[in-house]
């Protein structure tokens, strides 16, 4: 915009600030401008597309009121969340990449969403503790917060936490807020190290470095194979019962043999079958080889017994059934409580290489709990064996019988 002599100083601060983002060689200007919602940019050589949405400042877990104040010639304007975030984002990021761009404005982000939890409007030295251990183990989005499969590595999150440099920058420019005084470098690096040797049991420089935070020596990869399978949870079980009875099927009557006019017919009695939807053949003819009531009643059957076959191996991964075994085991909630279980069904269910047994894993971690912290006298004498039938007892409440199963079938087919 065009200022004039009229321009207060909050104006002049603002379009100063909106020219030096339509300035920066990675800022996208012709989707708009530091006064929009979307903040775009084109990262790197391989011109990565980057969009900031910052409307989710507005929403209710989110947003901040007067978190922050500007200071210009002693004049005082109250800040929401949003434009802080955009000014932090705005001013940490380097003058030629915006690299660091997402990073910073998911950590201002999660800064926010956590002093509205804590119904506060500076993280201090009573609550950053707090703080940090939320963002190890938990994400913010548009819906709120939610459990982290596994803690965010170092150069993808916690990197960006840099709180007293965002202070520091922004003070220098007049800005004030989310950010006590009194934190300094020191006791913020002193905290976090202890925080990630309690939480994820290695140092903050083992964690800088990229070390596995998984004490147990499992790769990242194994973590990202069972983050996807559940992400597909109901999908993947589903299409592994269906491929592995068809697989079945089609090797016991040799539909790959059948003529091409006939094998368009098995196939509609296949997908009816799965979908619930066949109607029994009466008029079938007795010369065939097999006819597609066979075929439908081989096929159902095969299915249910897939379903069976494959229940307790899928289950025992689901988050819900892992979360109740905590529970039953007085393990209370805990992040590695959690995943020293999910490590002890990968290692039962798939074909894991580890230099530790799963007895040597439960072992390990028993002898780590922090006995001021729980009471785990009644799990002194409990090996992986037990942990695995209880696991088991709480799969079998979950089974369905081959009605309800076909039923459910159905469901995800239709």
């Amino acid at each position: 915009m065009q200022l004039n002599v009229f321009a207060t100083e909050l104006e002049i601060f603002w379009e100063n600030q909106n020219q030096k983002l339509l300035a920066h060689p990675e800022f996208k200007s012709d989707s708009g401008n530091l006064f929009d919602d979307t903040l775009v940019f084109s990262i790197g050589t391989n011109c990565k597309i980057c969009r900031l949405d910052f409307s989710i400042f507005d929403l209710p877990h989110i947003k901040l009121n007067q978190a922050a104040s500007l200071n210009l010639r002693g004049d005082i304007y109250p800040l929401s969340s949003k434009e802080y975030a955009k000014l932090i984002v705005m001013n940490e990021i380097s003058l030629k990449s915006a690299s660091k761009a997402l990073g910073i404005y998911q950590a201002v982000m999660h800064v926010s969403a956590f002093l509205v939890a804590q119904q506060s409007l500076l993280l201090t030295t009573d609550n950053i503790e707090d703080f940090y251990i939320s963002f190890l183990t938990q994400s913010v989005n548009e819906k709120g917060f939610s459990t982290l499969l596994a803690a965010p590595s170092y150069k993808s999150g916690c990197h960006c936490i840099y709180l007293v440099q965002y202070r520091n920058a922004l003070q220098s420019i007049g800005i004030t807020g989310f950010f006590d005084d009194k934190l300094t470098r020191g006791t913020l690096k002193k905290l976090l190290d202890n925080i990630c040797r309690s939480i994820l049991n290695i140092s903050l420089n083992e964690y800088k470095q990229g070390s596995s935070f998984n004490f147990l020596g499992l790769e990242m990869g194994q973590y990202y194979i069972d983050y996807m399978r559940q992400v597909y949870e109901q999908d993947y079980f589903y299409t592994l019962v269906c491929r592995k009875a068809l697989e079945t099927v089609n090797s016991q009557f040799s539909l790959r043999g059948t003529r091409s006019g006939n094998i368009k017919t098995w196939k509609k009695v296949c997908l009816d079958t799965i979908q619930g939807v066949y109607v029994f053949n009466t008029h079938g003819l007795k010369s065939r080889a097999f006819t597609r009531n066979l075929l439908h009643d081989s096929l159902a059957e095969e299915l249910f017994k897939q379903y069976n076959s494959n229940l307790e191996k899928r289950l025992s991964l689901n988050e819900k059934c892992i979360h109740q075994l905590v529970l039953k085991l007085g393990l209370e909630m805990r992040f590695d409580s959690v995943e020293v279980i999910r490590i002890l069904m990968l290692q039962k269910y798939y074909p894991i290489s580890s230099h530790k047994t799963a007895d040597k894993v439960w072992q390990n971690y028993l002898n780590s709990l922090d006995k001021t912290f729980i009471d785990s006298g009644s799990l002194t004498h409990t090996t992986s064996n037990d942990v695995y039938e209880k696991m088991t007892d709480i799969v079998l409440d979950k089974k369905l019988d081959k009605q309800a199963f076909m039923l459910s079938l159905k469901d995800w087919a239709i």
